[in-house]
């Protein structure tokens, strides 16, 4: 069964052991809002939960303050008679109990309400007459009721939540693999166009260089001065061509050629003998501290 069929048995339930004529179960959201989450009556029919005619003072105080509350007869409560809710409504029994997170789920996850309240939501009926007396034994068993509910609520919010991360993940996954799509078609473009404009560069820069030699016949001193400026240009792009190729096989992995040059171990140890052009009195290699 589903949470709505296992909220609306709960109430069915509670109906049937306290006698009273309307049930209703309402759960908190993050925030804390309570939100009717089912509604049913004697004959085992939904009612209206979105705008419940309620007692919501005492849905309130129940979950302010965590304890049951169970009015047989609310004549005999004089504290009871004054609230408006319950004269307006004409209401004369009253049974209202807390869903309180379990201890288990306290010590693995965060109280999720203001104040670090523990209840996650109320069972609520009422009735326009008053009930028999509810005996302890009545009420440990509705309580053992309102605890099977809290069950059902804690693994449904635990599926809940399973879902969500791994969503969350698959949709991280799914960001990520569009990343690197996106830079891996970056890269090959780069890498085409790099290429594909080597070719025709070089053969444009031997041109130039053999009509300066004069290999292509004679050249007076303004064709001189504008070859001269296209060799410049074309070595010029053909450097950032250069650039952009081994930045690209540095993000590849393969890296950049470092320059090698010779190590004097013993002048890194030991120092050097010969004396600092700025600070005669200091050697120009400083030995190293071991």
């Amino acid at each position: 069964p589903s949470l709505q069929d296992m909220l609306e048995l709960t109430l069915d339930a509670v109906l049937d052991v306290t006698g009273a004529e309307r049930g209703f179960l309402a759960l908190r959201d993050k925030d804390g809002e309570v939100r009717m989450r089912a509604a049913r009556n004697t004959a085992r029919e939904s009612l209206d939960a979105k705008n419940p005619r309620l007692s919501h003072s005492i849905v309130a105080d129940v979950i302010g303050s965590g304890e049951s509350c169970f009015l047989t007869d609310v004549n005999d409560e004089s504290e009871a008679l004054r609230r408006p809710s319950i004269n307006e409504l004409s209401l004369r029994s009253i049974v209202c109990l807390p869903l309180k997170m379990l201890c288990s789920e306290k010590a693995t996850r965060p109280l999720l309400f203001p104040g670090e309240s523990d209840v996650i939501g109320v069972i609520y009926a009422d009735a326009p007459h008053a009930t028999r007396p509810l005996s302890d034994g009545t009420k440990d068993l509705i309580g053992s009721i309102a605890t099977s509910a809290t069950f059902a609520v804690e693994n449904f919010l635990l599926r809940q939540e399973d879902l969500e991360r791994r969503l969350a993940e698959l949709d991280m996954e799914r960001e990520i693999d569009r990343l690197r799509l996106i830079d891996r078609l970056k890269t090959e473009f780069l890498s085409n166009v790099s290429h594909e404009l080597r070719t025709p560069l070089t053969a444009i820069k031997g041109s130039i260089d053999n009509m300066l030699d004069g290999l292509a016949g004679g050249i007076n001193d303004r064709q001189r001065r504008y070859l001269e400026r296209l060799a410049e240009n074309t070595a010029q792009l053909e450097r950032l061509i250069s650039d952009l190729l081994d930045t690209m096989a540095a993000a590849n992995g393969a890296g950049l050629a470092a320059p090698q040059i010779g190590v004097d171990l013993q002048v890194v140890i030991f120092g050097s003998r010969d004396t600092n052009p700025r600070y005669p009195d200091r050697p120009l290699v400083p030995p190293t501290v071991l």
